[in-house]
């Protein structure tokens, strides 16, 4: 079944399911289901089931360097999450 808040693209090799923003409420537990099937009629499906929970609060982010266009690194810490005591990111 298709609702105005999932939208989904497919492709020759590859399929997106996009769900949007504030859909989904948090606390709750989901579980999407997907069905498809080929040209010569095989059918198959997958379950995914997830957990959304609240966001992070309190905590800083920083970037370094703040300009450059090669490599940067931004680091989140001491996040407090319902789920973890504390939580600290790095991506590059």
């Amino acid at each position: 079944m298709t609702s105005p808040a999932v939208n989904s693209v497919v492709g020759a090799t590859t399929a997106t399911i996009t769900i949007r923003e504030s859909t989904l409420l948090k606390g709750h537990y989901y579980k999407l289901v997907v069905y498809a099937n080929t040209y010569k009629s095989a059918v198959g499906s997958t379950t995914y089931a997830f957990f959304t929970n609240c966001l992070p609060s309190a905590g800083s982010c920083t970037v370094s360097p703040t300009s450059g266009k090669i490599a940067f690194v931004l680091a989140c810490c001491g996040l407090s999450d319902e789920l973890l005591s504390k939580l600290c990111k790095i991506k590059v």
